[in-house]
This record gives structure tokens, C-alpha cells and sequence, in this order.
């Protein structure tokens, strides 16, 4: 049986949620400067800086759900 669309799209967005709340957990244990962590993923400042805000967002209302 396929899956439903809405379901896919409720995978979809639980995996993008948990991954900026994976990211958000790791610049905040592990790294000093926005700099560093952009540097040390290959992106941009200002790149990093917009997922660390989601990230966060995410992180601080409970936005995300961890498989268990």
C-alpha cells in the first residue's frame, strides 16, 4: 500500500525539523563562533546564521520529535 501524500509529507517535515534541531543542538555544545560552524560545514555566515535561527526556533518550542 503507498503511502499517503500527507503522510510523506508529515515524514518529510518531522526529518527537516530534527535536522535543524540536530544542528542547532550541535552549534550550541560545540562551537564558539557562528564563523567556525559555517566554516566547519561549508556554508556561508549568513546561511548558518538563518538555520541556527530555525534550528533554535524549533529547539526552543518543541517543534521537532525524536524517533524512538
Amino acid at each position: 500500500m503507498p503511502i499517503k501524500q500527507n503522510e510523506l509529507m508529515s515524514e518529510m517535515v518531522n526529518a527537516i525539523t530534527t535536522r535543524l534541531n540536530d544542528l542547532y543542538i550541535q552549534y550550541y555544545n560545540d562551537f564558539l563562533s557562528v564563523e567556525a560552524f559555517a566554516r566547519y560545514h561549508g556554508l556561508s555566515i549568513e546561511d548558518m546564521q538563518k538555520l541556527i535561527d530555525l534550528g533554535r526556533h524549533v529547539n526552543h518550542n518543541s517543534l521537532w520529535k525524536e524517533d524512538k
